[in-house]
Parts: C-alpha cells; structure tokens; sequence
C-alpha cells in the first residue's frame, strides 16, 4: 500500500506539471511536432503501405520505428470514427499526439524511479523519480525539441532495465517476459536508444554480481543475464525488420537540420 500510494504521488506531481503544459499546446511549438503528425497521417490513411508519396519525391516510413505514430493515428481514428476532411483530420491528430505525449510524461516517473531502485534503497529511488518529474532535459526533448520517440522508447528501456535487473536476482520469468517485452516496445518507438541500453544493462548486471555472496550465485546471474540479452535482442531484431531491410538499400538524400544536432555555444 505505501509503494501504491507512492506511485498515486508521483502520477498526481506529474500531472500537475505535465498537464497544464499539454493543454496549452507547448508541444505544438516543438521541432519535429509536425514532423511526427506527418508519419501518423500516414497510417492513418494508408496503415498497410510502406509507401509515402506526398513528401520530397517520395520514401519508405520504414525508415522510422512506427509505434508512436501508429498510437497516435489509432487514438486519431478512434476520436473521428471514420473518413474526415483534412483539416478534421489535423485536429484529431495533434489530440492524439497530446494523450500519447502526456502518457509517456506521467511514466517517466515511475520508470526512472524502478530502474533507481535497481541502485538504492526504496526511499532514494522515489526522490529519483521526483526529481525525474521536474528535469529539465525532459521539458526540453518534450516540449522544444518534440522528440516524443526517443522519450517513450527511454521509458520502455528503463522499466525494462529495471525488470531485467529483478529477473538477475531472482530468476522469476514474469520478470524476463517483461523484461523481453519492454526490449520490442523500445524497438518499436525509437532504434537510438539501444546505443544507451547495453551500458545502462552492463551497470545493472555489476551491481547484481556485487550483490551476490559467492560465485555460484554470480555465475547464475550471467547465464540470466546472456538470456535476457539473447531474447531481447531477437525481439529487438525482429521488430526492427522493415526498418533493418531499408537501411541495407537506402541512398541518402539531403541531410535533414534538426537543433538537436546544433551546437549552441557556437552556431550563430
């Protein structure tokens, strides 16, 4: 009841913060908004063609994961209930776009807070996940950068961490499965944040091999540990198909200008 009640505080900080925000449309005003409404439209109108005909000459959305537009785009037909006009259509996206958003804001919390817990004790784990509430790495990738993908696929990673790090120690399977799970979502949202993942996993593994008394208990955790790799990496693979097919055959066109990429202590 006390980590419940916990969980209610921190979902009831994060709404307080994250909500008012939202319904001033902040994020409407971000960098790639539009960008991200695009490849919903998309699914929206064409959910089984990889085929999009209305930007540059034309390119496979394959070359992005799909399941934060695919979210948005069901959350936009659900709010229409069928064909509309465009301008319609825009409206309900950017709805869509604001409850996916929103969602992935009151999470993050409570998954910084679970893979905390993987470090410290249950008290400085939940002061992480305040603190998580108010950071203001997340406001800027949120609200000025519009990097919803990548915030929600780092969600998915850090509560798949965390129940990787329970499956190490205890070898329970709802663990793994969870664990394994989270893995595809993070696939499925944003492919980068794997570039983080394995050293993240590595620091969960080490602290599990310093928590056991003897080396039966650590050689047992590695075996855990090539198991929740070896799973979550097929998964991982297998969701990120379409995406790997493109990449082997793609030729690149003009570079994209993104701020993220900027450095603002000396661009102009």
């Amino acid at each position: 009841s006390r980590s419940r009640e916990a969980t209610l505080h921190l979902l009831a900080a994060a709404l307080a913060f994250h909500l008012p925000l939202t319904l001033l449309g902040l994020h409407a005003r971000s960098f790639d908004y539009f960008t991200h409404l695009f490849f919903a439209d998309h699914y929206r109108l064409r959910w089984w063609q990889l085929w999009e005909p209305r930007w540059y000459t034309g390119f496979s959305v394959a070359s992005y994961p799909p399941l934060v537009h695919q979210s948005i785009a069901l959350l936009s037909q659900a709010a229409a209930w069928g064909a509309v006009p465009p301008e319609t259509r825009l409206r309900t996206l950017a709805w869509g776009y604001a409850v996916v958003q929103l969602s992935v804001l009151l999470l993050f919390p409570l998954a910084v807070r679970a893979f905390a817990g993987q470090f410290v004790g249950g008290r400085a784990a939940n002061r992480a996940g305040w603190l998580a509430v108010f950071l203001p790495g997340l406001s800027l990738s949120g609200y000025a950068f519009g990097q919803l993908p990548t915030l929600a696929a780092s969600v998915a990673g850090l509560f798949g961490l965390a129940a990787g790090g329970r499956y190490l120690r205890a070898g329970r399977g709802t663990d793994l499965l969870k664990a394994t799970l989270c893995a595809g979502v993070m696939a499925g949202t944003h492919h980068a944040v794997f570039l983080l993942v394995p050293w993240a996993g590595l620091a969960v593994l080490w602290r599990t091999l310093l928590q056991q008394p003897g080396w039966p208990g650590r050689w047992r955790a590695l075996a855990r540990a090539a198991l929740w790799a070896g799973l979550s990496a097929g998964l991982a693979a297998l969701v990120l198909w379409p995406f790997l097919q493109w990449s082997r055959g793609y030729a690149p066109q003009v570079p994209i200008d993104h701020l993220s990429r900027h450095n603002f202590l000396l661009d102009r």
